[in-house]
């Protein structure tokens, strides 16, 4: 798709392509416990895996939800791909997210994982019933370099005008999937900033905009002043800012400590619960 623009309360916000899929990001939650590979919970969960990559590449919003099994085994599961795809690589991102909850979150029964064009999300609890995104099935992203402009003061300012900007926009426009990317200009050393906001399709437009309010509001307590970028990602809604396009993209040494942090020579990860791999 080409590129477009939107004037929104006097900013100008170019649409962009989405990015490829990049990485996984796992929330692996401890609260919840664990099954075995052959209970009825885990057969359950296979079941899902097999359906919800289809439901949600055929879906017109890419979006489903489904549960499968009865109590205390029943599992719930939410799958979004995110941005303008094909059908096949939605179903690919969907099945792949499933693989690395295996590997990466191995028989934890509460698992979320985040791609750059998709997320998928199981529980033994409906993960509908909350609106926001939940705390141990979130991850939260930065940049370990802060900014050099003579602007420095301004960067996170105008980052953040940017995501709120796209935020109103989003819970407000008729978008199927609730997805928008774009940039706002900022200084020579920084010609633009990017961001991306995003909600599940299922919720109402004023649930998305505080979905996407608490997120924003999150960021500045969580994260190091004038980053170079940030982002958090959760199952109902997801923000994300950076000063260029591409991402630090490499793997990173877990350190175990509370809340986690991975470092890369250009990222710094943050969750809610430890992880044995990033």
């Amino acid at each position: 798709m080409p590129w477009a623009s939107y004037a929104v309360a006097g900013l100008l916000i170019a649409l962009t392509p989405p990015l490829a899929a990049g990485i996984p990001w796992p929330a692996c939650s401890s609260s919840s416990g664990t099954y075995t590979a052959n209970s009825t919970y885990g057969g359950n969960l296979r079941l899902v895996a097999v359906a919800l990559p289809n439901n949600v590449s055929t879906s017109p919003t890419l979006f489903a939800i489904a549960t499968t099994g009865t109590a205390p085994n029943t599992v719930y599961t939410i799958g979004q791909c995110i941005g303008e795809q094909s059908a096949t690589a939605c179903h690919d991102c969907i099945a792949t997210s499933f693989e690395q909850a295996q590997k990466m979150c191995p028989y934890n029964r509460r698992v979320a994982i985040f791609y750059d064009t998709c997320l998928l999300g199981f529980s033994e609890q409906d993960l509908l019933v909350s609106p926001t995104n939940l705390q141990d099935q979130e991850v939260l992203l930065y940049n370990g370099q802060n900014i050099t402009s003579n602007e420095v003061d301004q960067f996170s300012t105008s980052a953040f005008k940017l995501l709120n900007a796209m935020a109103d926009y989003v819970a407000t426009a008729d978008l199927q999937n609730k997805f928008v990317s774009g940039a706002i200009g900022f200084d020579a050393a920084y010609p633009n900033i990017y961001g991306m906001v995003s909600c599940s399709a299922d919720l109402e437009p004023w649930e998305c905009r505080g979905c996407l309010s608490a997120a924003i509001a999150l960021m500045p307590n969580q994260f190091i002043p004038n980053t170079k970028g940030a982002r958090i990602l959760g199952l109902r809604c997801t923000v994300r800012y950076h000063h260029h396009q591409r991402h630090c993209r490499r793997r990173c040494h877990h350190q175990e400590q509370q809340p986690s942090r991975m470092m890369c020579p250009f990222v710094s990860y943050l969750s809610r619960n430890p992880k044995s791999d990033c």
